[in-house]
């Protein structure tokens, strides 16, 4: 299960990234690779751990990538519609004859 920490801090353009991490267990010591550094754009791969185990078909041990601005921003989806309006006034009166023909009066006239 992995936790979150929500810290509010001044926007910056560059983060940099902890150092790497020495456990010591016996007599073997395991140092953690060293975190991207990124910016507001992208983030660059961590660095391996040491030492990395052999064979390692898995991948223990090896940085992750970082993200990459290779996207492209794209437009959000629509949001739903709105509830219908309430209908309006029906018209009022006869209306009047015009040089373009009939014209019914506006409703709530």
């Amino acid at each position: 299960m992995r936790s979150f920490v929500t810290v509010e801090t001044t926007p910056t353009l560059a983060m940099t990234s902890a150092g790497p991490v020495t456990t010591v267990c016996g007599e073997i010591t395991s140092v953690g690779g060293r975190g991207g550094d990124g910016n507001i754009a992208e983030g660059a791969d961590g660095n391996d751990g040491q030492p990395e185990p052999v064979p390692n078909p898995m991948g223990f041990g090896l940085g992750g990538s970082g993200e990459v601005s290779r996207f492209q921003c794209i437009e959000g989806a629509g949001g739903q519609n709105g509830d219908d309006g309430a209908h309006g006034e029906g018209p009022r009166g006869p209306g009047r004859i015009t040089a373009q023909g009939w014209e019914g009066n506006r409703g709530g006239v």
